[in-house]
C-alpha cells in the first residue's frame, strides 16, 4: 500500500486498534483518533502513530487541518467510531438516542465530508471504509444503534456514486460477532460463556476476532487490490448472517 495517510476512528480498541495497526504496518502514516484519552494513549500502536483525542459528536475540521500539517493529506478513512445506549426503545430517552446519532451518523457524516473535501483539494484517489454491522438490516433490540448504521449504510451508497466520477472510492463492512469484549470482563467465565452461546450460531464455529475486520478495512483500503470495488458492503462475520428464526427448529 506504501504512501499515504490514513485517519481511524474509534482506535484505542477492538476493530479501530487492529485496523490502524494494520494500516501503519502497510507504510501508512495513521492517524488514530478516539474519544478515551487514556485508554488511546495506552494502545498498542506501532511508533509513529498520531494519537488524537477527540469526540467524533464535535467538529472535526481542526483537528484533521492538524492531521494534514504533520502527517499530509489523508487518503484513507476509517469511519469506525459508534455510539450506543443499549436500552429498548421503550426505555430510550432521547438525549441518548441524540449522542447515538451524533457520533455514529451525524459526527461520521461531518468527518467524511471534511476528508473528502481535502481529498479533492489535493485531487487524491481516495478510499473512505464505513464500519457498519449485520444490524444496519437486522434487528438488535438496540433501535438507536441499528437506526444510525442503518443510515450509514444508505450513505455509502450515495457516497459511492457521487465521489466515484473523483476517483474516491467508498465502501462499508459489516462485522458479525466480534470479540471485543473478552479483555474487558472480569470474570474469565462470563467471557467464556458468552464466546461459546455467540459461536453456537456462527456456521464458521467460531466468533470474529477484530483482526478479521481489519484484515477486510485493508483490503478496501488499497488502491490496486479494491481499485474497483465502491458502494459495496463486505459482510466479515463468518456466515452468521445465514441465521434465522428457523434454525431454532432444528
Amino acid at each position: 500500500m506504501g504512501d499515504g495517510v490514513a485517519i481511524v476512528t474509534g482506535a484505542a480498541h477492538g476493530i479501530g486498534l487492529a485496523t490502524a495497526q494494520r494500516l501503519a504496518g502497510r507504510g501508512l502514516a495513521v492517524a488514530a483518533v478516539d474519544v478515551d484519552g487514556s485508554e488511546l494513549l495506552a494502545a498498542d500502536l506501532p511508533t509513529g502513530v498520531l494519537r488524537l483525542h477527540h469526540d467524533l459528536a464535535d467538529d472535526p475540521a481542526d483537528w484533521v487541518a492538524e492531521v494534514e500539517a504533520r502527517l499530509g493529506a489523508p487518503t484513507v478513512l476509517v469511519n469506525n467510531a459508534s455510539a450506543t445506549d443499549g436500552r429498548p426503545f421503550l426505555d430510550l430517552p432521547m438525549d441518548a438516542v441524540r449522542r447515538s446519532l451524533d457520533v455514529t451518523l451525524l459526527g461520521s457524516w461531518a468527518l467524511t465530508r471534511v476528508v473528502v473535501d481535502a481529498m479533492l483539494r489535493q485531487g487524491t484517489r481516495g478510499s473512505v471504509v464505513f464500519v457498519l454491522s449485520l444490524h444496519a438490516r437486522r434487528v438488535r433490540l438496540c433501535p438507536d444503534y441499528s437506526v444510525a448504521k442503518a443510515g450509514l449504510l444508505m450513505l455509502v451508497k450515495e457516497l459511492a456514486n457521487e465521489l466515484g466520477p473523483h476517483g474516491i472510492r467508498v465502501n462499508g463492512v459489516s462485522p458479525g460477532a466480534i470479540d471485543t469484549w473478552s479483555d474487558r470482563m472480569t470474570e474469565a467465565e462470563v467471557a467464556d460463556e458468552r464466546l461459546d452461546r455467540n459461536a453456537a450460531v456462527v456456521p464458521l464455529g467460531r466468533v470474529g476476532v477484530p483482526d478479521d475486520v481489519a484484515k477486510v478495512v485493508e483490503f478496501l483500503a488499497d488502491g490496486e487490490a479494491s481499485a474497483y470495488v465502491t458502494g459495496a458492503d463486505l459482510h466479515v462475520d463468518g456466515g452468521l448472517d445465514q441465521y434465522n428464526w428457523l434454525h431454532h427448529l432444528t
